[in-house]
């Protein structure tokens, strides 16, 4: 379709729905225009900042005509930071909106019907269950921010006092930046007229209190026992300190070179009747309440006895496979990461559990293995990351014949897609039970259920 818009337009507009990436959609002439920080139902002013083939992108001027569903964001940087995407809108409808938008992805990428769209899982309050954040570091003449950044960008937008962390991790960010900031220890941490302080992790066991500092920074030589002794003095729960020492130009966060400032190395979480040890670089859900109530769901959706065996493929530490061996006779997870399985083997020895066999390797290599070994699963628990699993995944999976197969995923789409896939093998579609993980988000996980249709 050919637009007659142009960068720098301004329009009105109404938004008839949501985007996958948070922002309203409308239609200009039928040519769909995404802009951010509006609710369904809105009529909004806005200016194009963008013109492609099929769509347009524009920012919000002002609202014309403002749903009954707009409040007032908790935050007052909430359109500057890259964290929400729902601040502005009252909770209940996010809810309606990410049920919404999974039923959407389910039916037109899918092409599925026949399925039970139970009621969203959503949080008693909302707020402060992240159990991790990352700050980056910026400096400028001598001053030193920490802070996330705004969508798509490398700017610093975001405020410390995040609204989405427990209180006591914002309070220990806020005294980190006022210390690095202070005299000798901040010329401390400057080699050759530059910032050698590059991010901030911070963890916290939502249930144990425990917490964990790593100091990112591009130099093994920084004297960081300073920042150490001042911030872990009156503060006991902070029981691991850690310098992590990266390339600044890597595209990760984290490297594997981890030296110990004080404490231990890693932090304790409960989660249900488990104990998680959680390293700095440990996969893990960022919000411990609702990972219970995810991990029972697909224990619950498993339906696991005691003579059944199954295979948690992309197992991350464990925690799902821990669940399912509550009921099972024998649980096989499968992880890409040997870190990670070193971890779920930790997670396993700590909770005295002994049925679980982890295995580290591609998934494309290790399900053909169990496979040819004579492996045949009665319930196959799928959790791959935002991309989806690949079609010799979903095809060993088939060859396996598993009575169940329970689909978790944070991606509506590529879950519709391999869903499909699924459906035309001989495999019916059952609940779907969509659960806020990420308020405020755009994100929505959810746990499927698939039966085989000759059982």
């Amino acid at each position: 379709m050919i637009s007659l818009l142009r960068p720098g337009d301004v329009i009105n507009i109404d938004i008839e729905g949501t985007g996958y990436r948070g922002e309203g959609v409308g239609r200009l002439a039928k040519f769909v225009v995404f802009v951010p920080d509006t609710v369904p139902g809105e009529q909004v002013s806005c200016k194009v900042t963008e013109v492609k083939k099929n769509f347009a992108r524009a920012s919000l001027l002002h609202v014309i005509r403002p749903s009954p569903a707009r409040i007032d964001p908790y935050c007052s940087d909430f359109t500057l930071c890259g964290g929400c995407h729902y601040q502005h809108i009252e909770y209940s409808k996010q809810l309606q909106i990410k049920a919404e938008q999974l039923d959407q992805a389910l039916r037109r990428i899918g092409k599925l019907d026949g399925y039970h769209l139970r009621p969203i899982i959503g949080m008693d309050n909302p707020w402060h269950y992240r159990n991790k954040a990352y700050f980056h570091v910026t400096s400028d003449k001598g001053n030193i921010k920490l802070g996330f950044f705004q969508a798509a960008s490398h700017t610093l937008g975001g405020n410390i006092e995040c609204a989405l962390l427990p209180r006591n991790m914002v309070g220990l960010a806020l005294e980190l930046e006022q210390l690095v900031n202070t005299g000798k220890i901040r010329d401390s941490l400057f080699e050759n007229g530059k910032c050698q302080l590059d991010g901030v992790l911070l963890r916290q066991g939502l249930a144990t209190g425990e917490m964990m500092l790593v100091l990112v920074t591009t130099s093994a030589s920084l004297s960081l026992q300073g920042i150490t002794a001042a911030l872990t003095e009156d503060r006991p729960e902070l029981v691991s300190v850690i310098q992590n020492v990266t390339d600044r130009d890597s595209a990760l966060p984290l490297s594997e070179n981890n030296i110990l400032l004080s404490g231990r190395d890693q932090i304790m979480e409960l989660v249900g009747d488990f104990q998680f040890l959680i390293s700095p670089g440990s996969f893990f859900q960022v919000n411990s309440i609702m990972a219970e109530k995810l991990f029972n769901l697909v224990e619950e959706t498993a339906g696991l006895s005691t003579n059944d065996t199954a295979v948690d493929v992309y197992c991350g530490t464990g925690a799902i496979s821990l669940f399912l061996a509550k009921s099972a006779g024998l649980v096989y997870g499968v992880e890409t990461f040997e870190k990670a399985v070193e971890d779920a083997k930790k997670n396993a020895r700590l909770n005295g559990i002994e049925n679980v066999s982890f295995l580290a390797g591609e998934a494309e290599t290790i399900l053909p293995d169990l496979y040819n070994q004579g492996v045949r699963p009665k319930v196959v628990v799928l959790d791959p990351p935002r991309q989806g699993c690949s079609h010799q995944v979903l095809e060993t999976v088939i060859n396996m014949e598993p009575e169940r197969i329970v689909y978790v995923s944070c991606n509506p789409a590529t879950l519709a897609r391999d869903l499909h896939y699924l459906a035309a093998k001989n495999y019916s579609l059952g609940t779907v039970q969509p659960v806020d993980m990420f308020p405020h988000t755009h994100h929505t996980e959810c746990v499927v259920g698939m039966q085989r249709k000759d059982t």
